[in-house]
């Protein structure tokens, strides 16, 4: 296996776990799959790039992003012509959970802005059918006006913080990194 896809399969895991972590009696059961998966596999993306993929090789980390968005659009080839489509969404919500980051002081405030975030993009998905390619800025001005508010939020900050949080606290675990054999 190649170092890409064993990185990429990381976030891919992190994905299924967390949609395992929606309980079957939670409003977040009944969110539209594919929209959730989409925006958690952005988030998953943005907490191994800053905690690990920052750290490998340039030219590695380039190699995960390119695979990371093929695996995207391949998912869903009628909804992205081509993996340029997919990265102008990864731009978008990158920058914006960079943003977010910057701007909060604690992992709490973190989980609770994204939720937030994640919460009105899939809210307004949902309602148009369609993904969205908001920014947070964008999101919070034009898209928030347009649905119905913290639907999800209170179930994302849970599945993000119970989620996330150990690679976001204690850094790397060890079997997190592939051995060089691959």
């Amino acid at each position: 296996m190649s170092k890409e896809n064993f990185y990429t399969d990381k976030i891919f895991k992190m994905v299924e776990d967390g949609m395992a972590l929606v309980t079957p009696w939670g409003i977040l059961d009944s969110a539209d799959k594919d929209f959730l998966s989409f925006e958690l596999a952005f988030f998953y993306f943005f907490v191994y790039d800053y905690k690990i993929f920052s750290k490998l090789d340039n030219k590695l980390r380039a190699r995960i992003l390119n695979k990371f968005l093929e695996k995207i659009q391949a998912s869903r080839p009628s909804d992205f012509k081509d993996v340029k489509d997919v990265d102008k969404y990864y731009k978008k919500r990158i920058f914006s959970y960079f943003k977010i980051i910057q701007e909060t002081q604690k992992m709490g405030e973190f989980g609770t802005r994204c939720a937030d975030y994640i919460n009105t993009l899939i809210t307004f998905s949902e309602k148009n059918n369609v993904f969205t390619g908001h920014t947070v800025e964008q999101a919070e001005k034009e898209l928030k006006p347009q649905i119905e508010p913290n639907k999800y939020t209170e179930e994302l900050k849970v599945l993000l913080t119970v989620s996330s949080s150990p690679l976001m606290i204690n850094g790397i675990d060890p079997t997190e990194i592939p051995r060089d054999d691959f």
